[in-house]
């Protein structure tokens, strides 16, 4: 056995190849946040135009809102369940359709604010969050496990 043929000798691929792309979202969402944060804090706004706005639409906030949340329980929530259920859609389907999964359900996310009506002009508001993108997520991961039993712990006994 030469010194090549051991483990710690062999070459390494680089980090982006190593990490997953649900790393990397979360890492990206993490990143906006904290970023966002230190902008509330000096009083500057890094990310006006990336929510959601009927009033001041842009051609990237169809899928620029999925990257903003709105507090730390907020971004929490969503990262939780894209750590869970990403991992399950990028060990099962692959990375692109982990991406796809995550474009498309917020694209779908947008379209269903924009038809509903809610957050229009006379609301003022703006969507922000991946959540469209979560429920996405859990779709795909739960498509090829239909048949699976699920099983809830209550805490409470119902006479």
């Amino acid at each position: 056995m030469g010194i090549a043929d051991r483990s710690y000798m062999r070459g390494r691929p680089p980090v982006g190849d190593r990490l997953s792309a649900t790393v990397w979202t979360l890492g990206v969402l993490i990143g906006i946040f904290v970023l966002g944060l230190i902008g509330t804090a000096a009083r500057v706004n890094f990310f006006d135009g990336w929510g959601l706005s009927e009033t001041q639409p842009r051609f990237w906030q169809p899928l620029s809102y999925a990257c903003l949340h709105g507090d730390f329980w907020h971004l929490l929530g969503n990262g939780l369940l894209i750590w869970w259920t990403g991992d399950i859609v990028e060990r099962t389907y692959g990375r692109r359709v982990f991406w796809l999964t995550l474009a498309l359900g917020a694209l779908a996310g947008a379209a269903s604010w924009w038809l509903s009506g809610l957050g229009g002009p006379r609301d003022g508001g703006e969507l922000i969050g991946a959540s469209a993108a979560v429920y996405a997520l859990m779709l795909v991961a739960l498509l090829d496990k239909l048949e699976h039993q699920i099983s809830l712990l209550l805490f409470f006994v119902i006479p």
